[in-house]
């Protein structure tokens, strides 16, 4: 019977290890699936690469095909995010970060956890592109007038959101929300949890 890790104490233990149920790849772990396709829950996002997110979430999932279009807008929007933000952090959730069977995923779920001070002007002066979802929007194209509810980037590919790494309380929210589970039809099961990933920048300055 594979083992996974229970919390995130024991996956950090794992992580110079190979024991049944994880999978080693260039120095990086994530746990096994667990038997509903998803990743164990932890008291931290697990950390990873780029990389090993397309072994086990594009090339070892269902529907790889329209995994692989998530993820590839998911490598550019991270190389867009670290060329305005070197040190953020980019935590991944949704359909994408499990192995559901009902559904391929629509999108990735990301958290862009910045450091502060930015430049004066905050994310603005940094951000040069749409590069967060925008909710209540109005807009003109083409000479018509659009409004939307919302209005993720990449081509809707990537729902995503900034949070200041110095504000506990917002850091929190997410988690939690991340951690929450949904069945079928996007139904929240009270109760149950699962784990989500973080990736940093290879080249950011340490």
């Amino acid at each position: 019977m594979a083992s996974t890790p229970p919390d995130q104490g024991v996956y950090e233990d794992f992580l110079t290890s190979r024991l049944n149920g994880v999978l080693l790849l260039r120095g990086i772990v994530l746990p096994a699936m667990d038997d509903r396709g998803l990743l164990p829950p932890a008291t931290h996002p697990y950390e990873t690469t780029l990389d090993e997110l397309h072994q086990r979430f594009v090339v070892e999932a269902p529907f790889r095909e329209q995994r692989q279009r998530v993820f590839d807008a998911l490598s550019l929007y991270a190389s867009l995010v670290w060329d305005s933000l070197p040190t953020a952090r980019l935590r991944i959730d949704g359909g994408f970060i499990t192995h559901k069977t009902w559904a391929a995923p629509e999108d990735a779920d990301v958290v862009v956890v910045y450091d502060r001070p930015t430049p004066s002007g905050g994310l603005s002066a940094v951000v040069r592109a749409p590069l967060f979802t925008m909710s209540n929007l109005t807009a003109v194209v083409s000479d018509q007038s659009v409004t939307l509810d919302k209005a993720p980037v990449m081509g809707g590919l990537i729902d995503a959101y900034p949070a200041p790494a110095d504000k506990p309380a917002g850091l929190a929210y997410w988690d939690r929300l991340w951690s929450n589970v949904t069945g079928p039809g996007k139904t929240l099961l009270d109760g149950e949890r699962k784990g989500y990933v973080e990736v940093t920048n290879p080249n950011a300055e340490q």
